[in-house]
């Protein structure tokens, strides 16, 4: 990861780890968000707006009996020009399930 130092990544993946049986933590690969227009409804204007964003996905798994299932996903759209999601009151968020 290019937002820690490695040693500040080290203590993390051995933490995790250490807690895994109690606490289990699920790493993926970090994808570069795509850029794609997406319309929400601007309650200052009472309009509809479209908005190009830059898409970031967290996905959402169940411990079901037996197995663990990806069950869907949230959906976060921030503003193009911007790097950071958390936080961010101009973001969209979309709630998305797996058919």
């Amino acid at each position: 990861g290019a937002d820690l130092p490695h040693a500040e990544w080290e203590k993390r993946m051995n933490h995790a780890l250490e807690t895994f049986d109690s606490s289990p933590t699920i790493m993926q690969r970090f994808q570069k968000g795509s850029l794609f227009d997406h319309q929400y409804w601007d309650p200052d204007s009472n309009e509809l707006k479209t908005m190009k964003g830059r898409v970031r996905l967290c996905p959402y798994y169940f411990v079901e009996p037996g197995r663990v299932r990806l069950r869907g996903a949230l959906a976060t759209i921030a503003p193009a020009d911007k790097k950071f999601v958390h936080g961010m009151s101009d973001a969209i968020l979309v709630p998305s399930k797996i058919q």
